[in-house]
């Protein structure tokens, strides 16, 4: 039973500007606004959750990788004798600051091992749109989330109250393989939150790999990629949701 979980702020430290990138099943037709959005200059715009103990590091690596000569890592890799870790983060982030909601967001992601030794355990890969709004003075920033479940899940593990859900595929991810995912974010946000947000102030687009409700004793061995990311207008085509709802 999915369990509803307090209000939870992420701050994230900003990230660089924008450039375009081609994806494969087509070109992508607008302009990227992510920076090194197929990690070929390294870390370069892309940052994690450092400043929390819930969050793990991520590599860029060589091989391997959907185009160019770089793609994120997540190694989601814990054993039975290490201290527990109910939960665990890994991902990659970028903050943007744009007028609007970027209308589609999207890229490609490969999996070469999943296997985890409870099916108590939450193992999933999701794509996390938090949209900050501007705070009136003295009060604390407020955002408005979507959190789209790319593989893994057959149900939420958790529940916020400033967050909506949507499941872009069900089930195990296919392993071997680099998978597309593109979802309309503009038209989503308008749908589930009732229409454009009043006073956007920045955009976190988290790209993540994580565990939730590990138990004791437990282990987890997952490696994951992310290649080619894309946020931005995409007027070439509808954007699209692909996997095994």
């Amino acid at each position: 039973m999915s369990r509803l979980l307090p209000l939870a702020l992420l701050l994230l430290p900003a990230a660089c500007g924008g450039e375009t990138q081609s994806a494969a099943g087509g070109p992508w037709t607008g302009r990227n606004m992510l920076a090194n959005p197929g990690f070929e200059q390294g870390r370069v715009g892309w940052s994690y959750r450092d400043q929390s103990p819930h969050w793990g590091d991520f590599r860029v690596v060589d091989s391997p990788v959907r185009s160019g000569q770089g793609a994120a890592q997540l190694r989601l890799h814990h054993g039975p004798t290490l201290p527990r870790r109910p939960v665990k983060v890994y991902g990659v982030v970028q903050q943007l600051t744009p007028e609007r909601v970027p209308e589609s967001v999207g890229g490609y992601y490969r999996v070469d091992h999943w296997d985890k030794s409870s099916e108590a355990i939450d193992l999933y890969i999701q794509l996390v749109a938090v949209v900050w709004l501007e705070a009136e003075a003295g009060e604390a920033p407020a955002n408005q989330q979507i959190r789209y479940y790319l593989a893994g899940l057959d149900e939420p593990p958790f529940l916020l109250r400033n967050a909506r859900v949507e499941f872009v595929a069900k089930g195990a991810p296919v392993l071997g393989e680099w998978q597309r995912f593109e979802v309309p974010l503009r038209a989503d946000f308008q749908r589930l939150w009732g229409g454009d947000p009043q006073g956007l102030s920045k955009i976190d687009l988290l790209f993540e790999a994580r565990w939730d409700n590990m138990p004791p004793r437990s282990s987890v061995r997952a490696d994951v990629y992310f290649d080619d990311l894309f946020a931005g207008e995409a007027p070439g085509a509808p954007p699209l949701r692909r996997g095994r709802v």
